[in-house]
């Protein structure tokens, strides 16, 4: 399921090449980018930590996937201190996090969760069962000499059965951060 949607947030990526942080976020539907001091929109309540804990295995396997599709790693937490596109130069004292020439799209994605009663009419939609659909948030920050702006977008992954490969059916961007 991994590399399917890292294909899919690639190929979705244009034409800048894309860099895929292997540590997950967690699936907290109000999560959209990896930086600890995001307000929680509605005032919901959010770990204190966006970063899903993990094992080195699952780690490793994450890069082997990425080293397999010769996709390069980055840390997206320290690519969101890379100021976005239209913060106004007099207020960046910073730009030391965003690339000096050329441009990539830095990625993290959620682990996978399963959809909740709000996300039935986006499956409706496209004819996707629940027991057959996982969800995973992708945070996609564009990155330039300029500033970086991202868009968070929920992956609809499903699959008929456990021998079928895994395919994303939808998308849906939810947040444009700039």
């Amino acid at each position: 399921m991994f590399a399917t949607v890292v294909r899919a947030a690639a190929r979705a990526a244009s034409r800048e090449p894309t860099r895929v942080d292997p540590r997950p976020m967690r699936a907290d539907t109000a999560l959209y980018i990896p930086d600890v001091w995001q307000p929680a929109p509605g005032g919901a309540v959010r770990e204190p930590d966006p970063m899903y804990p993990t094992s080195a295995e699952m780690l490793e396997q994450r890069r082997k996937v990425l080293q397999r599709l010769r996709i390069e790693e980055t840390d997206a937490a320290a690519d969101m201190k890379c100021p976005g596109v239209l913060t106004p130069p007099s207020s960046v004292r910073d730009r030391s996090r965003c690339p000096t020439a050329g441009g990539f799209n830095s990625v993290i994605l959620s682990v996978p969760r399963r959809p909740v009663a709000g996300d039935q009419i986006r499956m409706d939609s496209v004819g996707l069962r629940p027991e057959n659909t996982w969800i995973v948030r992708v945070s996609a920050r564009s990155m330039g000499a300029d500033g970086a702006s991202t868009l968070a977008s929920d992956y609809f992954v499903t699959r008929k059965s456990r021998t079928e490969p895994w395919s994303v059916a939808k998308v849906i961007g939810l947040m444009w951060v700039e």
